[in-house]
């Protein structure tokens, strides 16, 4: 195994191209640590080269229609649980 470091893009894509041929390699193995040290690298590179910003949380879709209003709610049967 011969691991080197990830300095640019270019290293990037190398990384993966091998990445995608040991992938699923079985545990214990030697392809099997490389995997795992080359996953290290690729997130080292991308936490330090990457402007991926803050995650946000996820707002639910708007209508395209300007004076689209929000779906109305289901009316809820309030006699039946007055009985």
């Amino acid at each position: 195994m011969t691991v080197e470091p990830i300095l640019n893009d270019d290293d990037l894509k190398k990384t993966f191209r091998r990445l995608e041929k040991i992938f699923q390699a079985e545990e214990g193995t030697a392809q099997a640590d490389e995997r795992d040290v080359l996953v290290a690298l690729v997130e080292t590179y991308e936490s330090r080269n990457c402007d991926c910003g803050q995650p946000t949380r996820a707002r639910p879709p708007q209508s395209s229609r300007p004076d689209a209003r929000p779906a109305a709610r289901p009316s809820r049967d309030r006699t039946a649980r007055r009985r």
